[in-house]
């Protein structure tokens, strides 16, 4: 799993950002990816 912080947002679903328009990331890690594919296939018979 690839784990990593995401962007704070707001009620309207919109991203949250500081004076500096920086985002604003939450303080706890999410899984954000996955490098294992869903499906593994190939064009050789």
């Amino acid at each position: 799993m690839i784990k990593g912080q995401k962007v704070q947002r707001n009620d309207a679903d919109q991203r949250l950002t500081d004076g500096d328009n920086n985002y604003v990331l939450t303080p706890d890690l999410y899984i954000v990816g996955d490098p294992n594919p869903d499906w593994l296939g190939s064009l050789f018979f």
